[in-house]
């Protein structure tokens, strides 16, 4: 689910205000040199003033309000997650890896790497 979640927020099918989200995602990536650039999508985080494009704040915001219904449509109840992020970085060979985080109340962690 949260895969699913973090691949579409990635994807080109994310076109926002004429451009590719994706495609200022990887900008801040390579300009934070390997520290992970991060949406966190549970617990619900603000970016209205952040580093993030006007592009990629709006993104987030629509997919947050997308979330719940996402969730739904998975079954999943949004009280079992304590924590659901989306990580882009880029690695030491100057790929672009993304990364789909989520916690639940048991403590137990889940990572997928997402291709876009």
């Amino acid at each position: 689910m949260s895969h699913n979640f973090s691949h579409s927020f990635v994807s080109l099918m994310n076109y926002v205000d004429d451009g590719y989200v994706v495609d200022d995602l990887i900008v801040m990536a390579r300009e934070a040199e390997g520290e992970p650039i991060s949406v966190q999508w549970i617990p619900r985080k603000s970016y209205e003033s952040t580093i993030f494009s006007k592009r990629v704040r709006k993104s987030i915001a629509i997919n947050q309000d997308w979330l719940p219904k996402h969730l739904a449509s998975h079954g999943v109840d949004e009280s079992i997650i304590t924590e659901m992020r989306t990580d882009i970085s880029l690695t030491p060979s100057h790929q672009i890896w993304v990364k789909a985080y989520l916690k639940d109340n048991r403590g137990k962690e889940y990572e997928a790497y997402v291709s876009y």
